[in-house]
């Protein structure tokens, strides 16, 4: 496990774990994890843009 995260457990709806899983086989994602790390990115980025507008 790397320096600096901390394993959960989140429930995912099913049709999001579908196109998550879709995306790995794509190579977009290299696992679950990387996918969830990334959307999880975009929206405190999105969010954070939005207060300094």
């Amino acid at each position: 496990m790397s320096e600096g995260t901390t394993p959960i457990s989140a429930r995912v709806d099913d049709d999001l774990l579908v196109w998550i899983d879709e995306q790995i086989e794509m190579k977009r994602f290299s696992t679950r994890t990387h996918a969830l790390n990334y959307a999880l990115y975009v929206l405190k980025h999105a969010e954070n843009a939005g207060k300094t507008s």
